[in-house]
């Protein structure tokens, strides 16, 4: 007996698949995340419910471009994100990228305050499924209303997606704590890896 569609935005599953922090933080490049999604293929982890690709910090260039967009890390990146998302999607996964809700990433990239419906555009452009947004250089910022947000950012695109994605406006995950504004957790576990 089903409870019908949730409202709420949230996925109806946990999102699994493959994160690029946790064994490689930064270092990571568009050779390594085609390497893994082939292999989440090849291994069978595609057929068991592993459908996420997911880039963590350290994909973006060091500035945003003259117009205000994100860029991928051309040295990292050379072919861009739109075309490793059409690479990704053609293996049957989603694609997922990082960003941050603060001033900076934890890593003292680029982040998306002030440019929230602009970020979100451009990850819908590139065919992103799923959008990490972390919690780093907040102080004093509310999580709630920046969530929301990104929330409504996201809805704003549900309609310009890229043939191959989802179809569906990014899910967003979102790292830090809830309950305590201002409180950069995100920094703190970074750190501690």
């Amino acid at each position: 007996m089903g409870i019908g569609r949730l409202s709420d935005g949230l996925a109806p599953t946990p999102p699994m698949g493959w994160n690029s922090w946790n064994r490689f933080g930064v270092k990571i490049d568009e050779a390594l995340v085609l390497e893994t999604a082939d292999a989440m293929v090849e291994s069978g982890m595609r057929e068991a419910g592993y459908r996420y690709v997911v880039i963590d910090d350290g994909w973006m260039a060091p500035e945003r471009d003259r117009n205000g967009d994100f860029v991928a890390d051309p040295d990292k990146f050379p072919g861009g994100m739109k075309a490793l998302a059409d690479r990704i999607h053609a293996l049957g996964l989603r694609f997922g990228i990082y960003t941050d809700a603060g001033t900076k990433t934890c890593q003292d990239l680029p982040a998306s305050l002030g440019y929230e419906f602009r970020d979100a555009r451009r990850f819908a452009e590139w065919g992103v499924d799923y959008v990490k947004v972390d919690w780093c250089h907040t102080d004093g910022m509310g999580p709630r209303a920046l969530y929301a947000k990104w929330a409504m950012a996201f809805h704003a695109t549900q309609h310009r997606h890229h043939p191959r994605s989802s179809g569906r406006a990014p899910s967003i995950r979102r790292t830090g704590s809830l309950e305590r504004p201002g409180h950069a957790r995100g920094r703190q576990r970074r750190a501690d890896r």
